[in-house]
């Protein structure tokens, strides 16, 4: 999957004519892409009827939790619906990006937010978390 960030990686991959970039991959139930090409998910969902998960990346979702003047970030997960199917927002998985503040992310008010650590802590709804930090 090609990101927005993935300039770098065309040149490289010309001395690999074997792996190809692709916006959209699909496996059998699911369909990952990238999150930044919205019109071709909606095109190759009309095409691909199965699809039952919707797995993408590009927003880096993180929560920021506060105390005073202390602050701590951490990656996490979003989960929820549109257009019928289930969405996967997936955080970064680079070290040298911790994420976006979900604060912002106002058309997800309805997804439920998990930060993996020792185990899974759902953190509900996004919604409702500013009610917690």
């Amino acid at each position: 999957m090609k990101g927005t960030h993935d300039t770098i990686l065309e040149p490289i991959l010309r001395k690999f004519p074997e792996v190809v970039f692709k916006d959209i991959y699909f496996k059998g139930y699911f369909a990952f892409y990238h999150g930044d090409k919205k019109i071709k998910l909606d095109k190759e969902l009309k095409i691909n009827k199965k699809i039952k998960t919707i797995m993408k990346g590009h927003l880096h979702p993180a929560v920021v939790l506060k105390k005073g003047a202390k602050s701590e970030t951490y990656k996490c997960f979003l989960v929820g619906k549109e257009k019928g199917k289930r969405v996967i927002i997936l955080p970064s998985f680079l070290t040298l990006n911790i994420g976006s503040d979900i604060s912002g992310f106002k058309e997800y008010k309805e997804f439920n937010c998990y930060i993996v650590g020792e185990k899974v802590y759902n953190f509900g709804k996004l919604k409702e978390i500013g009610k917690l930090v």
